[in-house]
């Protein structure tokens, strides 16, 4: 999976400098790796459905600040502002999952359920009209 994925996308793979040489404080000292390889991989952004553990007022104080958001919100904004390069994009996704199958409302609530519940009901406006 990793050879697969350094394939896709060579330029993601980062070696993080030692986190001890970031001083950051976080609620689960565990995640400071995490935000050692985005700071090394110049990110701007972690993608996370665990905020709690990455508090915005602590990753804003590095430089450059990192910000960190929720899935639901990164892809409700991709969405709200590509959604014509996007839903192609979903929809291979979709497709690609045989083990069962989902039609498109199945896929939605799949999404909701998964913790994406914003980006479901866009979807399913997106994909009504």
């Amino acid at each position: 999976m990793i050879a697969a994925m350094t394939t896709a996308l060579p330029e993601a793979l980062v070696q993080p400098p030692d986190p001890l040489t970031l001083v950051i404080t976080l609620p689960d000292p565990k995640d400071v790796h995490v935000v050692a390889a985005a700071h090394q991989g110049a990110c701007s952004a972690i993608l996370t459905f665990n905020l709690k553990d990455f508090p915005a007022e602590t990753l804003t104080t590095l430089t450059p600040p990192l910000a960190v958001i929720h899935p639901d919100v990164f892809l409700v904004d991709l969405l709200t502002a590509k959604a014509p390069d996007v839903l192609p994009i979903l929809d291979k996704v979709r497709r690609d999952l045989t083990n069962p199958p989902m039609s498109l409302p199945v896929y939605a609530d799949s999404l909701a359920r998964s913790g994406l519940p914003q980006t479901a009901e866009l979807l399913r406006h997106l994909l009504s009209t």
